[in-house]
């Protein structure tokens, strides 16, 4: 049922025939009793209150319960402020009356009569994530639970190229701009902006590392970007280099910290914050949709970044031949199964950085030297996060899913093919004092394979690809133009 607004004159008339005795609001302990409602919940900025039996008749005709929700920012901040102070905290009937009559028309509607919560502001929907085999550690801040509204929001937000602040067409740039579902969110090699997949920001600055892409990012809990500086246990705040205060929201713990970076980042968006929330707030259409993820219309970074957040986090694919293949409902070729043998044996020495099948991420998340290079000059490896000089060289293990549709690999993108990554394994490895010891076969150069059963890994490599993902509506441009 949709719910109904409430006016100042519905609550006059409602006020006559509701038992409202001994009605109190007590804020100290968050509550709201009397001998008839009940409070049934707190939702962000809201209670729903529930007036149950013959406390409520509409039209002579008596209900089982009526469910008001009663929105506490609207209360406070409405039109006709109301300051609980000058009551001491508590408010008498006369008072609650004589504010529902005044402010009913912002802080009230009729959720339902059934006994089931209807929300007047569409209350979120929590939107679940529950894969079978999956881990269950998900990175999912407290103050950013994920909805369907939230989820939806975050969605247009991330295809608006007014995110970069801009209304000049040749100055928009949203996440999608380099995030492309068609290549799982990643750059992709043949993009029509970006030569061989290396993306350069509004400035003209390049970023500096290829990119990674967007795929079951709510199961990392190990830290963000290649190098994990983006993690729970980053206490930094704001950035003197592009102006942003150091001050909350502007942190780099997780998700939500990629939103204000990217906007103000030379080699992203090249933007400003003001600019940005000044440009989603002309928008007519976000007013309600901010309403309906957060409570009201109110546009902040903060809401902006968690909505994104949301949605990126939404991204989970799971849908690939060899899930399939292990529920049952798929065979794999005998060249397949040849390279499954070879991903999790010895022989190819692929497990031990990116798992096994029973984890099917087919990533372990961590952070290692795969023996690509022996110098190690650049700033932006773990070892500049963590200082420990065994971290030169370091970088996060991508995830193999859809590994197909995400070049070019490594994190400076220096193979462009899927070929020309398994060439470098069978042969190209390079020894150093830093390479990762599960990097068993550094000594030898590579696993060296006959090229067979090298063909045979690069199609099972394959099978982990998902192409419902990658053409999943639910994470498509909902504005294609």
């Amino acid at each position: 049922m949709r719910p109904s607004k409430v006016t100042s004159s519905t609550l006059r008339a409602c006020s006559k025939r509701a038992e409202l005795s001994n009605f109190n609001c007590h804020l100290g302990t968050g509550q709201v009793r009397n001998n008839k409602g009940n409070i049934t919940s707190f939702i962000q900025n809201s209670f729903c209150i529930t007036l149950p039996n013959s406390s409520f008749v509409q039209n002579n005709s008596e209900t089982k319960e009526v469910q008001l929700i009663m929105n506490l920012e609207n209360w406070f901040n409405g039109a006709n402020k109301i300051d609980f102070n000058n009551y001491g905290g508590i408010m008498d009937k006369q008072e609650v009356m004589k504010s529902f009559c005044e402010n009913g028309a912002h802080v009230f509607s009729v959720a339902g009569t059934s006994g089931i919560v209807k929300d007047s502001w569409s209350q979120p929907k929590p939107y679940l994530i529950n894969i079978p085999l999956f881990p269950d550690s998900l990175n999912i801040p407290a103050d950013n639970p994920m909805t369907n509204e939230g989820v939806e929001l975050g969605r247009y937000l991330f295809y608006d190229g007014r995110m970069s602040g801009h209304t000049n067409k040749k100055k928009l740039m949203s996440c999608a701009s380099c995030h492309r579902q068609e290549h799982a969110f990643e750059c992709g090699i043949n993009h029509p902006l970006y030569k061989d997949g290396h993306p350069h920001g509004l400035s003209g600055k390049p970023t500096p590392h290829t990119m990674l892409p967007l795929i079951n990012l709510v199961w990392v809990n190990e830290g963000y970007m290649w190098n994990g500086s983006i993690n729970k246990n980053n206490n930094k705040l704001g950035s003197d280099a592009y102006g942003v205060p150091a001050e909350l929201p502007y942190h780099y713990k997780n998700i939500e910290s990629f939103v204000w970076m990217s906007i103000v980042a030379p080699h992203e968006m090249n933007g400003s914050i003001k600019k940005t929330v000044r440009a989603i707030q002309k928008i007519p259409m976000y007013s309600s949709m901010f309403k309906r993820a957060f409570g009201s219309d109110s546009v902040t970074i903060d809401r902006i970044s968690k909505a994104i957040a949301q949605f990126v986090r939404s991204l989970v694919s799971f849908n690939s031949k060899f899930d399939r293949f292990m529920d049952g409902k798929a065979v794999l070729s005998n060249s397949e199964k040849n390279g499954l043998y070879i991903f999790s044996t010895e022989r190819g020495d692929c497990f031990h950085c990116h798992g096994s099948p029973a984890i099917p991420l087919w990533t372990t998340n961590l952070f290692m030297n795969n023996a690509k290079d022996i110098n190690f000059n650049e700033p932006g490896d773990r070892y500049s996060v963590t200082g420990n000089p065994k971290d030169r060289g370091k970088y996060r293990v991508p995830t193999l899913r859809n590994i197909e549709f995400t070049a070019p690999y490594m994190h400076d993108g220096r193979f462009k093919t899927l070929d020309e990554v398994l060439d470098f394994y069978n042969s190209g490895l390079k020894r150093s004092p830093y390479v990762d010891p599960l990097m068993i076969n550094m000594n030898h150069g590579g696993i060296h394979l006959p090229q067979k059963d090298i063909d045979d890994l690069k199609a099972f490599l394959k099978t982990i690809s998902d192409s419902s993902f990658i053409t999943n509506p639910a994470f498509s441009n909902p504005r294609p133009e």
